[in-house]
């Protein structure tokens, strides 16, 4: 057997990651092992990892080709994730349609361990799952309940009529309380988080956020010199009956909002038409005025030049006159007299 044989058999990637946050090399599942070596799902998933195996294996690309494609394998996995979950869930979805009672209470206990898994509307809605309440297994129908909709504060305010936790629904149920109150607001105070969450330090409260962007729950970015979390996007939650008023009354103010957007943008544009009609109406005058100008300035160039060659010819014929005038009076014409027709000739 090859060395590398044998260091794969050393350690091996479980099939469900789970994030060890008391690990010393950080990403690290609690198997002991990367999540990049854990199985993915999808082909893009697998392109990732790929791509991620040949970069920590020395390929040689520039660093920001590593980091551009490193920003592509995570998507990669989180879209891995994201159909794992899925396709889980309907498995999940699928045995609580045959069991009932205490068995569909352990189905719950499973659903809320499972790290992919953290939308339950479905299941809540499954007819075995609804019998539960007013029975012996009503506690896990009123957690699952919570992890639907509710808050880590509020599991710890019913904490004494509710099933214990385990270590991996503790930190679900902590990591929905950062979603929702990111649907809340777009900074999220480390003070605020720590009250909430009841977390003592703030390097588990960052290993937290950070164990949620992995799961794909969030994105935004640690400011830990303003002790904040800025949230760019997050992952919805179940929806419960009684939020739905507040989601109309939200859906009719964006309506009515939308709606007197649109009537000023719209009486915007008919003032911009009128003056643009206006403009090219004045535009369309001036340039008649400026044309008639010009056809008058030509007319009256070409009634001045044919005064002017008139002038010219009257300058002609009286120049003419004085100069026969001057040589008749000089005796110069002696010996010439007016032929026919009043023309001089000269005397034969």
């Amino acid at each position: 057997m090859s060395d590398d044989d044998s260091s794969d058999d050393d350690g091996v990637a479980c099939d469900q990651y789970r994030s060890d946050r008391t690990a010393a090399t950080f990403g690290l599942c609690k198997c002991g092992r990367p999540k990049a070596e854990h199985k993915l799902t999808t082909q893009a998933g697998a392109n990732a990892r790929k791509i991620v195996s040949s970069l920590q294996g020395g390929g040689g690309a520039p660093a920001h080709d590593q980091q551009a494609v490193c920003a592509w394998s995570q998507r990669g996995m989180e879209a891995s994730d994201s159909a794992s979950a899925s396709d889980e869930l309907k498995r999940f979805l699928l045995l609580a349609k045959t069991t009932k009672g205490a068995a569909c209470a352990s189905l719950i206990k499973q659903v809320l361990d499972h790290p992919a898994i953290n939308v339950f509307g479905e299941l809540l809605d499954m007819a075995n799952v609804q019998e539960l309440a007013g029975t012996s297994s009503a506690p896990s129908f009123e957690l699952l309940k919570v992890f639907a909709y509710g808050t880590w504060s509020d599991y710890v305010g019913r904490a004494s009529e509710l099933p214990a936790l385990t270590e991996a629904q503790s930190l679900k149920l902590k990591k929905l309380t950062v979603v929702a109150l990111a649907s809340q607001s777009k900074m999220l105070e480390y003070d605020q988080l720590m009250r909430e969450l009841e977390v003592v330090s703030v390097r588990d409260l960052e290993d937290l956020l950070i164990d949620c962007i992995y799961s794909g729950l969030l994105q935004g970015r640690l400011d830990q010199v303003a002790r904040r979390f800025d949230v760019v996007t997050f992952a919805g939650r179940d929806v419960s009956r009684a939020e739905l008023p507040s989601m109309a009354t939200a859906l009719r103010e964006w309506h009515r909002n939308a709606a007197e957007l649109m009537g000023t943008v719209s009486t915007e544009l008919g003032r911009f038409k009128e003056i643009t009609d206006e403009s090219r109406k004045a535009q369309t005058e001036h340039e008649a005025q400026v044309e008639a100008v010009r056809a008058n300035l030509r007319a009256s160039q070409d009634a001045g030049e044919g005064f002017g060659q008139h002038l010219d010819s009257d300058r002609f014929n009286s120049a003419e006159f004085d100069g026969d005038e001057k040589m008749r009076k000089s005796g110069r014409l002696k010996g010439r007299h007016m032929g026919p027709g009043g023309k001089l000739a000269a005397r034969m």
